[in-house]
């Protein structure tokens, strides 16, 4: 099990990077920094990722933006 906390900590603060802004899931309209402030939020899988933002829930089902987000979650 992974302690949440433990992880949230080792990740540091959320700083906005200067590619926040950069469109990642069309479909649905989610940016690179939302995704990195969900993960600072606690979000650590890409079902919980799919719950919280929509991302890959859009009209293309997460054929174009699945591989980047899972590359921005890494």
């Amino acid at each position: 099990m992974i302690d949440i906390q433990e992880k949230l900590k080792e990740i540091g603060p959320f700083t906005e990077g200067p590619d926040d802004n950069m469109l990642v899931c069309r479909c649905e309209e989610v940016t690179k920094g939302e995704i990195r402030k969900a993960i600072h939020d606690g979000i650590f899988t890409m079902e919980e990722m799919r719950r919280y933002l929509r991302s890959g829930m859009g009209l293309c089902q997460g054929q174009t933006c699945s591989k980047l987000v899972k590359g921005i979650m890494a």
